[in-house]
């Protein structure tokens, strides 16, 4: 399947305001701390800044993105989190670059020996 304009990309670095954002993280012991962690964590009224990849997933024929942010509560003395982003919803602006690579193409390769999870792999071509 050829891969779509616009597939693999980059976010070198965002600024957002979210009135709610999801992302990975426990209160738990972790039974295996060498684990990905898969559950989520809800704040609420963050300030953000963050950045990743866009990577084509040629399984699926969608873009899969891959973004890590830090985020500060505002209400607590803007005390912070960072991790895997799962999902936001922006507040008022969010000021974002995604500059498109068209080569070498990007995707992500679940790693069945290494927890599954997908890692980003570049085609030689």
């Amino acid at each position: 399947m050829p891969r779509q304009r616009g597939a693999s990309g980059l976010h070198p670095g965002f600024i957002a305001g979210f009135s709610e954002v999801q992302i990975v993280g426990t209160c738990d012991k972790l039974d295996d701390p060498n684990a990905p962690v898969w559950t989520k964590v809800h704040l609420t009224n963050v300030e953000a800044f963050g950045g990743g990849t866009l990577a084509y997933d040629p399984t699926n024929n969608s873009v899969a993105p891959h973004i890590h942010v830090a985020v500060g509560l505002k209400e607590h003395s803007a005390v912070g989190h960072t991790s895997h982003l799962l999902g936001a919803q922006v507040q008022f602006l969010t000021e974002m670059l995604v500059i498109e690579v068209a080569a070498p193409q990007m995707h992500r390769v679940r790693q069945p020996d290494l927890y599954d999870v997908p890692l980003l792999r570049f085609d030689p071509n």
